[in-house]
C-alpha cells in the first residue's frame, strides 16, 4: 500500500463508508492529488486515529503473506483453551480489584486512575506495532512521545506521573490482570484480616451475640467472648477492646440493612425499608377504598385515656374521626355511621386482623351495606399508610398545643415531666407534671374544628392539591344513605350470646326472642318457630326489636316486649342500679374538672388557631356530588322495616351514644339482679323456691322461663311437688 491512498481505500482499511471518508475530507481540507479521474489523500496527513487503523490493516495483510503466519496460527489454536481460562482469572481477578479500586483514597487512587488511562493509550498505539511483530519498538516509541509530553490526555496526568520508562506501562498491564485495578495505586494490598475474622468460630459467636443485643458495647462483648472462651474449652486469641470496637464498627458497617432493622424493627420500616411508588396510584374516584384504623390519643382527659378511631379516603384524603374510651367494635360502627352520613358509603375497607376490626359486628354491618374488605398482614401498618400518616400528623403536629398532651412516647413522656423542676415536685405537693383540663366531648370538638377549618385546606405533597380541592375536582356518583334510622338498624345489633354472632338469635315457641333475659314478641313471629333471625335494637325504644330472616335479611315484623313497649318503662328505672354507680364516679371526675377548669378550658394557641383557619374558610363546602341510594338489600330490607312505624325525627350522634349506653347499663343490671339472686344446689331446690314465691309475689319474666321449664321437663316431679306443697299450705293456713 503506497503513501497516497483513495477514499475507498481508506474506508476499507477502518471499517466505513467511502462517502464518509470523502465528506470528511472536504470538512478538514485534507491534502490530495489527482490520479487519474480519483483523488489520492496523503497518508501522514491523515488523522491519527486514521493512520493508526491503516497501520494495523497493512500489517495484518503484510503478515499472511509470511511463512510463519500458519506455523503461528496453529500455535494459537493449540493454546486457545489455555488462554480462555487464563482470561477468566484476569477477569475475576479485574473485578475484585475494580471493588477495591473505589475503596482507594488519596494520591493511591489518583495513581491508579492516571496508570488506567496511560494504559488505554498505550495498547491503542501499540496494535500496528504489534500487528507487525514490533512491539518493543512500539512501546520505546511510546515512551518517547509520552515523556516529550506529546499525547493528549483529558486530566492533567503529567503531574502526577511525570514520566515513565519503555517498559513501565508492560509492568502495569501484568499487574492489573494479575492483582486487579487498585494494585496499580502503589503500595496497595487488602486491609489485613481482623484477629476476630481470622478465628471462625469467635466470628460466629460474636456475631450472635450483636444479633441477640445489637446495642452492646465493646467491654460487655469482650467480657462474654473472655467467659465463653473459658467455659466452652475454646483456644481463642483473646483482641483487646480497641481492637472489639473497631471489628463492631466495621460489622455495622458491612451490615447496615440487619443492624438497622435488629435495633429498631419499626423506625427501619419508616426510615429504611423501600417504599418506592405512590401506595394510592390505583385508586381512581372518590369513596373507592377506606382506611381504618385506632391510636391511642396522646391527650390525657377528665374522663381518663381515650383512643381515636378514623376512617381516611383514600383518593381525597379526607378524614373521619370520633373519639371513644377504646377501640371496640361498637365505636367503630359508631365512626362508621358518621362517615358514611358525611361521605357517603364506601366501596371498599382497609383494616387489620385486630379483633375489634375482625369482630363480627364489624364484619356483618360491612357485609350487609355491600362494602368489601380488604385485611392487611400481621403487623404491617404500612400497608395501611395513609391513616398512619394522618395519625402522625395528628399527633407530632397539633396535639402537642392541647393541654394534657403527656408525649407520644415514653422518652416524650419523661422529657414533658423533667420540665416540672425536682424542687416543684417536692415543694407543691399534689401538683401534677400534666395538667389535665379537657373532656372526651371537647377534644372531639377540638379534631372536627381542625379538621375541617385546616386539614381539610392543608396542601398534600401526593396529590399535589388539598383534599378539600382533590373531593371537588371530581364527579362521582356517591351510594348515599337517605334513611338514617335504616342505617341505624344495621348499626344496631343485638349483642353477641351463647356463641352467636351479634344480632343473631332462635325464635323460641315460648319465650319468643330472648336477648338478655327479656322476650320479645310477635304473631308475624309463628311460621319461624326455631330459626335463626337477625335482629336489630329500635335506636328509640328499647322495648321493641326490628326482625329479619337469617339467610337473606328480608324483613319480618317489628317484635316487643309488651311491659317495656311503647317506653312505658323508662330506661333509667331500668337501669337504676347500674346508673347509681355511673353517678358515683361522675360526682368524682366532675369535682377534677371543675377544679381544672378554673385555670384554663382549652389551651388558646391551639383555639385561636383553629379560630384563624376558620375565618379563612368560612362558609366553604364541598360541592354535592352525583348519588344513588342502590345500597343492597340488606339495607333495602331495613329502609322497609322502619317505613312499618311512624317517622321519627333523627338523632345526634350523641344522643345516640347514650340511648346505645343505657341499652348496654340495662341489660347489665338485669344480669346484676340474676347474679345478686339466691343460690340452689340443684333445680329441684330452686323449683320449690319459686313455687312459694308465686304465693307471695309476681314473679319476673326470668323467673316464670326456669319455673315453666323445669314443668315441662319434668312433669311428674313437678306435679308432686306441686300437690305436697299445695297440702302443706292449706294446712298451715288453717
Amino acid at each position: 500500500m503506497s503513501d497516497w491512498l483513495t477514499a475507498q481505500e481508506i474506508a476499507q482499511s477502518i471499517g466505513v463508508t467511502d462517502r464518509a471518508v470523502r465528506k470528511r475530507a472536504n470538512n478538514e481540507s485534507w491534502p490530495f492529488r489527482i490520479d487519474g479521474r480519483s483523488r489520492r489523500f496523503a497518508l501522514n496527513a491523515l488523522p491519527e486515529t486514521y493512520r493508526a487503523k491503516i497501520a494495523e490493516a497493512m500489517a495484518k495483510e503484510k503478515a499472511k503473506t509470511s511463512a510463519h503466519f500458519v506455523k503461528g496460527k496453529a500455535l494459537a489454536d493449540r493454546n486457545l483453551l489455555g488462554n480462555q481460562l487464563s482470561d477468566r482469572n484476569q477477569s475475576e481477578s479485574g473485578q475484585s480489584g475494580a471493588a477495591e479500586l473505589m475503596q482507594l483514597t488519596g494520591k493511591a487512587k489518583l495513581r491508579a486512575e492516571c496508570k488506567l488511562a496511560i494504559l488505554s493509550s498505550w495498547r491503542s498505539y501499540l496494535k500496528p506495532y504489534i500487528a507487525s511483530n514490533q512491539k518493543v519498538e512500539g512501546e520505546k516509541a511510546f515512551a518517547v512521545l509520552y515523556n516529550n509530553h506529546e499525547i493528549e490526555y483529558a486530566n492533567d496526568i503529567y503531574s502526577v506521573i511525570n514520566s515513565i520508562a519503555w517498559n513501565s506501562p508492560r509492568r502495569w498491564q501484568k499487574t492489573l490482570e494479575e492483582k486487579g485495578a487498585a494494585a496499580l495505586g502503589g503500595q496497595y494490598s487488602s486491609v489485613k484480616q481482623h484477629l476476630i475474622d481470622q478465628q471462625p468460630t469467635l466470628r460466629d459467636f460474636c456475631i450472635g451475640v450483636m444479633y441477640h443485643d445489637p446495642d452492646i458495647k465493646a467491654t460487655n462483648l469482650l467480657k462474654a467472648i473472655t467467659g465463653q472462651n473459658h467455659v466452652g474449652g475454646n483456644d481463642w486469641n483473646i483482641p483487646s477492646k480497641s481492637s472489639v470496637r473497631r471489628w463492631m464498627t466495621e460489622f455495622a458497617l458491612q451490615n447496615p440493612l440487619a443492624m438497622a432493622h435488629r435495633k429498631n424493627p419499626e423506625r427501619f420500616k419508616g426510615s429504611n425499608k423501600v417504599s418506592w411508588g405512590n401506595a394510592s396510584e390505583s385508586i381512581t374516584h372518590i369513596n373507592q377504598l377506606w382506611e381504618l384504623d385506632s391510636t391511642p390519643s396522646d391527650v390525657l382527659l377528665t374522663d381518663g385515656r381515650h383512643s381515636i378511631i378514623g376512617a381516611i379516603d383514600v383518593y381525597s384524603r379526607r378524614v373521619i374521626v370520633i373519639v371513644h374510651k377504646t377501640s371496640s367494635a361498637e365505636s367503630i360502627c359508631m365512626m362508621l355511621r358518621k362517615g358514611m352520613l358525611r361521605f357517603g358509603v364506601p366501596e371498599m375497607v382497609k383494616i387489620d386482623n385486630g379483633k375489634d376490626y375482625q369482630s363480627k359486628r364489624v364484619t356483618a354491618v360491612l357485609s350487609a351495606l355491600n362494602i368489601d374488605v380488604a385485611t392487611t398482614n400481621p403487623f404491617s401498618g404500612n400497608e395501611k399508610s395513609h391513616i398512619e400518616r394522618f395519625f402522625r400528623t395528628w399527633s407530632h403536629g397539633i396535639s402537642k398545643l392541647l393541654p394534657g398532651y403527656g408525649g407520644h412516647n415514653v422518652a416524650e413522656r419523661e422529657k414533658i415531666r423533667n420540665r416540672v423542676s425536682f424542687a416543684d415536685r417536692i415543694t407543691k405537693k399534689g401538683s401534677a407534671d400534666i395538667e389535665v383540663s379537657l373532656s372526651s366531648k371537647e377534644l372531639q370538638e377540638i379534631i372536627d374544628q381542625w379538621i375541617t377549618h385546616a386539614y381539610e385546606h392543608d396542601h398534600h405533597r401526593t396529590i399535589k392539591t388539598t383534599p378539600f380541592d382533590r373531593w371537588n375536582e371530581q364527579r362521582t356518583l356517591i351510594r348515599k344513605i337517605e334513611n338514617e334510622r335504616a342505617l341505624d338498624l344495621l348499626l344496631s345489633p343485638i349483642p353477641a350470646s351463647g356463641g352467636r354472632a351479634a344480632g343473631v338469635r332462635t325464635v323460641n315457641n315460648d319465650v319468643g326472642i330472648l336477648v338478655g333475659g327479656i322476650s320479645y314478641f310477635a304473631p308475624e313471629l309463628g311460621p319461624f318457630i326455631g330459626e335463626e333471625v337477625f335482629c336489630s335494637w329500635d335506636p328509640t325504644d328499647i322495648g321493641r326489636l326490628y326482625v329479619f330472616t337469617g339467610k337473606d335479611m328480608g324483613f319480618i315484623c317489628i317484635a316487643e316486649n309488651p311491659q317495656m313497649a311503647g317506653s312505658s318503662i323508662s330506661l333509667a328505672e331500668l337501669s337504676k342500679a347500674a346508673q347509681a354507680l355511673q353517678n358515683e364516679e361522675r360526682k368524682k371526675q366532675t369535682l377534677q374538672l371543675r377544679r381544672a377548669a378554673r385555670k384554663v378550658s382549652i389551651d388558646e394557641a391551639m383555639t385561636n388557631y383553629v379560630k384563624a383557619r376558620a375565618s379563612e374558610n368560612q362558609g366553604v363546602e364541598p360541592f354535592p356530588q352525583p348519588t344513588t341510594t342502590d345500597l343492597g338489600e340488606c339495607y333495602q330490607a331495613a329502609v322497609d322495616a322502619t317505613q312499618h312505624t311512624p317517622a321519627k325525627q333523627g338523632i345526634s350522634d350523641d344522643e345516640f351514644k347514650r340511648r346505645r349506653a343505657e341499652q348496654i347499663a340495662e341489660q347489665n343490671a338485669a344480669q346484676k339482679v340474676i347474679n345478686e339472686g339466691p343460690r340452689f344446689r340443684s333445680e329441684f331446690d330452686e323449683f320449690q323456691y319459686l313455687f312459694r314465691q308465686k304465693q307471695l309475689r309476681s314473679l319476673s319474666h326470668e323467673e316464670i322461663v326456669r319455673f315453666e321449664n323445669y314443668r315441662k321437663q319434668n312433669p311428674s316431679q313437678a306435679k308432686m311437688m306441686e300437690k305436697m306443697l299445695g297440702s302443706s299450705e292449706e294446712k298451715a293456713s288453717r
